[in-house]
Parts: C-alpha cells; structure tokens; sequence
C-alpha cells in the first residue's frame, strides 16, 4: 500500500508531475495499491474530478482521502450545529449540497448568513487569490464575540498555485486562534506585527513587533528588532530602521540579518563583505533570505567602494552569490 499526497507531490495546482504519475502507476502495475490523501476541503469525488480536469490518469490511483470527507462527517454529527455561515469560494457548495449516502437520514445542515449562524464551516477565503487572513479579522471578532464554533475543512496554512501562493482555511483558523490568546503574547505579536508590515500597515505592525520586543521573558528580541527595523525601510524611514537594527545586533551578535539590513541602511560596502561573510560561515534565519538581495547590492554599489575593497579579495566572489 502506497500513501501518496496529492498537492506538491502528484500536482502543483494546475498540471499533473509526470514522474509522479509514472511511479504510482509502477506501483500499481507491480500488484500495490495506492491511496491519494489530500487536505483538501472538498469530499473525495470532487478530488476525482479534479483530477480528471488536470488528466491525472485514474490508473495511477485506487482510492482518495481528503480532508474534506472528514469534516464532512463532523459538519453532519453536529460539531458547529445545524445552521451554518460558509466562509468560502462558491465553488466549494458541493461540501453542503452533495450528501453522501451515509449522512441521509442525518438532521438538515442549513447554510444562513452570519449573524444567523451557530457556528462557521471554513472552506478558505472567498477569493484565494487575492485575500488574506487579515481580511476576515472583523468577521473572526464577531464570530469569537458570540462564542462560535468554527469548522476548519483545510488545515492546510498556505499552497502554491503554480507560481503563486494563497491562503487556506487554515490561515483563517490559525488567525482566529491567535486572536483568541493573551493580546499581549510576545510571539503572537512578533508574527501578527510582521503580518501587518507586509499588508503596508508598517506603523500598527511596528507596534506590535515592539510590544515583543519588550517583554522581558520573551527569548529572542533579536527577531521583533530585526523585523521592526525591516519593517522602517519598507516604509522608508532609514534613521528608525537602523536604531532597530543595532538593538537587534547587541541582542544577538550572529543575527546574520540584521548585519545585512544594517548595510543596506548605511549603504557601506563594508559591513556588505562583512554580511556575506557571516551568511556562508554561520547562516541561519527564519527571516526572508538576506542574500537574495545581495547580488543587486554588490553590482551597485559606488566605484569608489568597488575600488577600494575589490570582491575579488573576498568570499563575496563566490559564484554562490552571483546573480
């Protein structure tokens, strides 16, 4: 038997991988079974459909799992009551309307508007490809107000669709957990507040970010500085972003990052050498990547600088970094 996932493993949202393909029918041909499991929030005949619309072959696969089938079940035992608000694309009705042979006889699941509503049935954002958590907050105060229930159909948190990325349910349901903690959870807002700073709301998430980086148990103010000072340069304010930076650096001198971002503050070649260095001898970050800047960095700068500290004489001409 052959579990096998289905989105970034057999396809990437739109065309089937053919060497995926190739081996669950190598498994087949050779007397195995192969079971496709997905999180997706459709029960598993809408996946087969799917499927066939991508020309994934039905003779690579015997059965599919999703996680739509499991919170197809809990939505018919009861689990946010029988009057429910879809949170999520029309294309997803099918959860509510196709009812499978098992669930018949089960009391009606009536879909209302939310203010009439027991509880949610999360199938993702209205529109995938543009919304954002940050786009339901009101709709998930409103709902934890009235002390709702809330049915995740996919736990997933973010997929990629070709080259772009969306949002799941389970960004909605992470969000209204987060929402429900203590408001002044330094690792709520070191993530909430860096959120905010890539939706263009750089002043509320700087907020946040400092509301982490002050709290006295928190373990990592490196993180909240650096992304704090992060956040300044996006919003164009050079003199904050370096005193967030440098208070990044005196909380943790191998914050790789925050070196960089303080090169690209002061624009000095410098301490751009001096970052390269520290990323290839001592690399790690949660953050994005510092050297997928570097490239543009070290082909701009100023002649004289070039003169002055030719990358010739550093690992800076690593072919690694060149672009």
């Amino acid at each position: 038997m052959l579990y096998c996932d289905l989105w970034g493993c057999l396809h990437e949202g739109r065309t089937p991988v053919p060497a995926a393909v190739a081996a669950l029918r190598g498994v087949r041909a050779e007397g195995g079974r192969v079971v496709l499991m997905t999180n997706a929030p459709r029960p598993n005949r809408f996946v087969a459909a799917q499927l066939d619309r991508m020309a994934v072959p039905r003779d690579a696969w015997d059965m599919i799992v999703s996680s739509g089938d499991a919170a197809q079940a809990g939505m018919f035992a009861g689990l946010v009551g029988r009057r429910v608000y879809h949170l999520g694309p029309e294309k997803d009705a099918g959860f509510f309307t196709e009812i499978p042979t098992e669930f018949a006889d089960a009391p009606e699941i009536v879909r209302v508007p939310l203010a009439e509503a027991e509880g949610i049935v999360c199938t993702g954002p209205f529109d995938e490809m543009t919304e954002t958590p940050e786009d339901y907050r009101a709709t998930l105060l409103y709902a934890k107000a009235k002390a709702m229930k809330l049915l995740c159909t996919n736990p997933d948190i973010v997929v990629d669709f070709g080259d772009k990325r969306i949002y799941c349910a389970g960004a909605l349901a992470d969000f209204e957990q987060a929402i429900r903690l203590e408001p002044k959870d330094p690792a709520i807002n070191n993530a909430y507040g860096l959120f905010l700073c890539t939706q263009g709301r750089g002043k509320e998430g700087i907020e946040k970010l400092m509301v982490a980086a002050r709290d006295p148990l928190y373990p990592n103010p490196t993180y909240p500085y650096t992304n704090a000072g992060m956040c300044s340069l996006w919003i164009d304010e050079p003199k904050a972003a370096e005193d967030y930076l440098r208070r990044a650096v005196i909380a943790d001198s191998q914050n790789t990052q925050a070196v960089y971002l303080l090169a690209l503050v002061h624009s000095i070649y410098e301490a751009a050498l001096l970052s390269v260095w520290l990323l290839e001898t001592n690399f790690y970050s949660p953050l994005p990547l510092a050297r997928d800047h570097l490239p543009f960095l070290l082909e701009n700068m100023g002649s004289a600088w070039r003169g002055k500290y030719p990358i010739s004489s550093t690992k800076a001409s690593s072919r690694r970094w060149q672009s």
